[in-house]
């Protein structure tokens, strides 16, 4: 059995997406075959409350469009000391959010470095 996966890389300027069709199971990625990719933007200059709101109508309309078994979100990369860009939580929240209104289920994943 297969199932549909929707990996999102958060970010508040750039959200990175990509659409994979894999078997189901975390034991091995033969014969995962990718369905999509691709990027949402948001302009700079744009209030952060409006780039949320597009974000998350745009993830909506992707998981409307390919209709996820999974959702999964890349986990934050912080500096040292903590630190972080100040838009990706508030991205991740709103991935989060996106995922759950949704009937998938939804994890966070580490970077593979």
């Amino acid at each position: 059995m297969t199932q549909r996966i929707l990996g999102l890389d958060p970010g508040l300027a750039i959200l990175g997406f990509g659409v994979i069709d894999g078997l189901d199971t975390a034991a091995t990625t033969a014969g995962a075959e990718v369905v999509d990719f691709g990027i949402v933007e948001t302009p700079a200059n744009t209030p952060v409350g409006d780039r949320l709101c597009t974000l998350y109508d745009d993830l909506n309309s992707l998981i409307q469009h390919f209709q996820p078994d999974l959702v999964a979100l890349e986990k934050l990369f912080f500096l040292p000391h903590g630190q972080h860009h100040f838009g990706c939580p508030s991205a991740r929240c709103r991935d989060a959010g996106a995922g759950s209104t949704s009937t998938q289920p939804s994890g966070i994943y580490p970077s593979s470095n």
